[in-house]
């Protein structure tokens, strides 16, 4: 999904919201996943993500970030919710 131009953002999120139901089923991944950012620091492609009150087990495979021109592109194989904790 491409929201260039639309929207400012100082974070990506990636989550499961249930309400009252039980997780069910498997764990969901996203693939190919490209995060840009304007600068030139490139530490946060790579950082350790929050896991926002533990809430799951995750796995984040394939990192890797460049910076062109003013751009960080973050670019990660895959991103798993594998289950709740």
């Amino acid at each position: 999904m491409t929201m260039s131009g639309t929207k400012s953002f100082n974070q990506v999120l990636f989550a499961i919201e249930l309400y009252d139901v039980k997780w069910d089923f498997g764990p969901l991944t996203w693939t190919n996943v490209t995060i840009t950012a304007t600068g030139t620091d490139s530490k946060w492609c790579s950082a350790s993500p929050e896991n926002y009150n533990s809430a799951s087990k995750f796995s984040v495979v394939g990192v890797k970030a460049s910076t062109e021109n003013g751009v960080v592109t973050c670019n990660i194989a895959n991103v798993t919710l594998e289950s709740p904790k």
